[in-house]
């Protein structure tokens, strides 16, 4: 989970410099397959964000189950 973390982050600052490279080149100056590269990162990210997401809700149902668990055996003794 922390290295998908720090994909994230990678993943997040390369779309910062390829839009402020966009931004700066112009609306000629950009190359059609630097456009390539800048959508394959931003479906990277999209990707990389829905996997944090699922697995922090995973985690979260993980940890309700294990509270009601244990309310249960404390209950019951």
């Amino acid at each position: 989970m922390k290295t998908l973390k720090w994909f994230w982050w990678v993943a997040l600052l390369t779309i910062g410099f390829k839009t402020y490279s966009l931004l700066s080149a112009g609306p000629k100056g950009y190359n059609p397959s630097e456009m390539e590269s800048f959508v394959g990162i931003l479906f990277a990210f999209v990707l990389i964000s829905a996997a944090l997401i699922v697995f922090w809700v995973i985690g979260r149902a993980k940890e309700k189950v294990a509270g009601k668990i244990a309310a249960r055996k404390n209950s019951g003794q």
